[in-house]
């Protein structure tokens, strides 16, 4: 699984901590949907770039049992339970190392692609995006997991299902149609990684005949990659299947690689003092100008540092750092390196390192990333923080 951080030791949380992230996913989760934001809803579904938000969410599940409740009760939530209910279970799988477990609760939150289906326009394109490609991912590693306790692969087959609904969906009229390349480029996968590359002819045909395609309105990135696969496809002799093998696994992250590097990446994120020591903001947060954060990115399999780039804060205490190449091969986070305040400047431990996802070859459509903010001890709390820490606080009762 190269560097993922599924399966290792949880983080101890406490009763209130753990309830605190738990209620801040399912605000983000709600408002993301009520405000049509794409971008912040497929951070939230994206499990395989092992966040440290959504790492740090696995451990509070962990700990406070009793999620579901906290969803049923609220009017808010309740109205998407048949969606947060898996997606917290497998995420609780992930966090834990059960892959199989992972894949089968993320498969029953398909209830998404039914809500994707009534929203009249494509503002949630990108976090379909996201579920298409978490969904291949999460049955690859599934299967490696099957075959290691000598039980027969599968995960990846029923992902190719899954993903035909997700097909059938976008091959619609509308805006939301230019996902349909997309999804077909992530079945092209499956099917190589599965053998079936016959499988590939009907999907292809619904894209070249159908009228309610225009090929043109498609994304250029996508368009390259279909083409490419069609190429090779129509050469139908085993050397041509060899070759779209090859394809699929060296020429294909080489294209979706060089198409990027003309579009470098933003990573964004901020710095502040944690007045009270607590280990969170709050509203004694005050935000730091002046300090030095630096992107590091090291090989997934070695561990060998790759790449680094500082930036400092602005007068807000936010930072912008631009990245020039794709990093699919590595994973990188935004690190603090020092201070601008000595009487605020050791790093909060969990909180001094953010992971950011910097390859395009994710399904994500934006080169920019937004990193978790980052922050600093102070020397001394203030003297008003247990007054201000008492509505953050809940009981273990």
């Amino acid at each position: 699984m190269g560097s993922s951080v599924a399966g290792k030791m949880a983080a101890y949380v406490s009763m209130g901590e753990a309830h605190r992230r738990i209620a801040e996913y399912l605000n983000r989760f709600a408002d993301a949907i009520s405000y049509q934001d794409g971008k912040s809803l497929s951070r939230l579904l994206s499990f395989s770039s092992d966040s440290a938000a959504l790492l740090s969410l696995a451990d509070a599940l962990n700990t406070f049992q009793d999620a579901d409740r906290v969803i049923r009760q609220s009017d808010k939530y309740s109205q998407y339970v048949d969606i947060l209910v898996p997606i917290f279970r497998a995420l609780q799988s992930y966090r834990t190392g059960d892959l199989v477990e992972s894949y089968v609760a993320f498969e029953k939150a398909s209830k998404i692609i039914e809500e994707f289906q009534n929203w009249e326009s494509s503002w949630a394109l990108e976090a379909l995006y996201v579920i298409a490609y978490e969904i291949r991912i999460l049955a690859k590693r599934a299967d490696i997991e099957l075959a290691s306790i000598g039980k027969t692969p599968e995960k990846l087959k029923g992902a190719g299902s899954f993903l035909m609904k997700v097909f059938g969906v976008l091959a619609g009229k509308g805006p939301k149609r230019v996902g349909a390349l997309y999804v077909t480029c992530q079945l092209f996968k499956i099917y190589f990684k599965l053998g079936t590359v016959h499988l590939c002819r009907s999907v292809i045909r619904s894209i070249e005949t159908a009228r309610i395609f225009d090929f043109e309105e498609f994304p250029v990135r996508d368009k390259k990659t279909f083409d490419s696969f069609i190429h090779f496809l129509k050469k139908d002799t085993k050397m041509a299947k060899i070759l779209l093998v090859l394809f699929a696994v060296c020429v294909l992250p080489a294209i979706v690689s060089a198409h990027f590097v003309s579009n470098p990446f933003l990573v964004k994120g901020s710095v502040y003092c944690d007045n009270c020591r607590c280990g969170y903001e709050t509203d004694a947060t005050k935000y730091m100008p002046g300090c030095v954060v630096r992107i590091e990115c090291r090989n997934r399999d070695s561990t060998e540092l790759t790449y680094t780039k500082e930036a400092v804060t602005d007068s807000k205490g936010q930072y912008t750092a631009l990245v020039q190449s794709d990093r699919g091969e590595d994973y990188c986070d935004a690190v603090l390196v020092s201070s601008s305040d000595p009487e605020c400047s050791t790093p909060n431990a969990g909180r001094d390192r953010a992971r950011v996802i910097l390859t395009n070859n994710n399904g994500m459509g934006s080169t920019t990333r937004y990193a978790n903010a980052m922050g600093f001890l102070a020397n001394k709390p203030l003297a008003n923080c247990g007054q201000i820490l008492q509505k953050y606080v809940e009981t273990d009762e």
